[in-house]
């Protein structure tokens, strides 16, 4: 995982991992973070949005997966956030 800039991470899951598989891991990101967030000041709340992108389904390249993945993100952010999509729901 690594930080591709503002608030936005990205993940390389590799090997042959099922759509129940990946959605079972956004549930858990998701669960986690409706939890708060406990600061000296309060508590923080974040909303998580996820964009997903198969090969070779999706892209080819990292390129065009990067792409794919950071259109579904953006469409679920747009619905409201606190989702998971798939390159192929676009």
């Amino acid at each position: 995982m690594y930080r591709n800039g503002g608030d936005e991470f990205i993940a390389i899951i590799d090997g042959d991992k099922t759509e129940a598989n990946i959605r079972n891991l956004a549930s858990f990101i998701h669960r986690r973070f409706a939890q708060p967030w406990r600061l000296k000041r309060g508590e923080v709340f974040c909303n998580v949005s996820i964009g997903v992108a198969r090969y070779p389904e999706d892209g080819r390249t990292a390129e065009e997966l990067l792409l794919k993945a950071d259109q579904a993100m953006y469409k679920v952010k747009k619905a409201g956030g606190k989702g998971v999509l798939f390159g192929y729901e676009l």
